[in-house]
């Protein structure tokens, strides 16, 4: 993780910077703290469009209280997101974000009382697409640093669920 935060500062902090800037690089910081390490880049295809990459990982161990059971889910999110801007791509103003995501997720369970090196269970493996949409703000700065908020929802399968969408990003326009 520490390498992936090293690599993610090294882009952003780079003093080399494209007249014309045509892709931005972000990521999520209360995701990083919260799920886990993510990175997305938004490329230029227009003057309103822009469309990209995204990746993050999840490790959690959560109580069942149902069941009286600890589980240990790891998960991998690979997807691509669309951006129109109402104004011109990449500048401050409103932004509307159709996006896809496929998720693969391993899952263990162990009783409440033994510890991960006593798992009970194979794990069970999962895959699953994502979707949503989200309307969100971009707040671009003159050094081409930039927030973004976005308040949207998502839609995945049974075991996924829906639910609201809430995410602030950092980044940088190169």
């Amino acid at each position: 993780m520490r390498q992936l935060i090293f690599i993610i500062f090294t882009l952003f902090s780079s003093s080399v910077l494209a007249t014309n800037f045509q892709m931005n690089l972000k990521f999520r910081p209360l995701q990083l703290f919260i799920i886990g390490p993510n990175l997305e880049a938004e490329i230029a295809i227009g003057k309103h469009h822009s469309i990209g990459p995204i990746f993050y990982t999840r490790n959690a161990e959560p109580l069942d209280f149902e069941s009286n059971q600890r589980y240990q889910e790891k998960s991998r999110s690979y997807g691509l997101n669309y951006y129109y801007y109402f104004n011109t791509v990449l500048s401050s103003g409103w932004f509307v974000s159709p996006f896809a995501h496929y998720v693969s997720s391993s899952t263990t369970f162990y009783s409440k009382s033994s510890q991960p090196a006593s798992i009970q269970t194979t794990p069970k493996q999962t895959y699953y697409p994502v979707v949503g949409l989200t309307l969100g703000y971009l707040w671009m700065s003159q050094s081409h640093w930039n927030f973004s908020g976005e308040l949207g929802f998502f839609v995945g399968t049974p075991f996924v669920g829906a639910g609201p969408v809430l995410s602030f990003s950092l980044g940088r326009a190169i």
